[in-house]
């Protein structure tokens, strides 16, 4: 009887939450000027409250309403496939202009937050993510700063997550 337990979200999605090495971020941002593009979004603003944390010197939320941009959230994936020009000004030619600012002011580090949905695209949400990864890449090979991308899965508790609609 020992053995049985409630299950957790974590349990559900098949995988546990990441644990984050705070202190090692810490060096990234405290005291530096940090831009968080998409800075009303579920990701976006855990991301700006986490990055808050280590006193940066400057921290820019940058976004439009969320449910108005269409962007990589699973619960927009039909929208973007109905209007796929969307997810290409956002999610490419968008994720473009941030790099072309980010070099042109010297970025030290610029992080692209990017879904699982680009690692064997099926949608247009996965490839236009996969293009925006791409063009990040490509940036690394040309400016001084770190550019890279991030992978995230089916976040727990945001607002495109299924287990959301578990629990209503």
């Amino acid at each position: 009887m020992g053995d049985i337990r409630t299950p957790t979200m974590a349990d559900l999605l098949g995988r546990h939450e990441i644990d984050t090495d705070n202190a090692s971020i810490a060096g990234y941002v405290t005291g530096k000027r940090v831009l968080v593009t998409g800075a009303g979004g579920s990701i976006g603003s855990e991301l700006c409250r986490q990055v808050y944390r280590f006193a940066p010197s400057e921290l820019i939320m940058l976004d439009r309403d969320e449910s108005a941009l269409h962007a990589a959230a699973l619960k927009h994936l039909p929208l973007l496939e109905m209007h796929p020009c969307e997810a290409l000004k956002t999610n490419v030619w968008g994720t473009q202009h941030v790099l072309d600012a980010a070099m042109a002011t010297d970025v030290d580090r610029f992080v692209n937050i990017s879904t699982d949905k680009a690692a064997d695209p099926t949608s247009v949400l996965g490839y236009t993510k996969r293009i925006a990864e791409r063009i990040t890449a490509h940036a690394a090979t040309r400016g001084a700063g770190t550019y890279l991308s991030v992978r995230f899965g089916n976040v727990l508790g945001s607002s495109g997550s299924v287990l959301v609609a578990f629990q209503s």
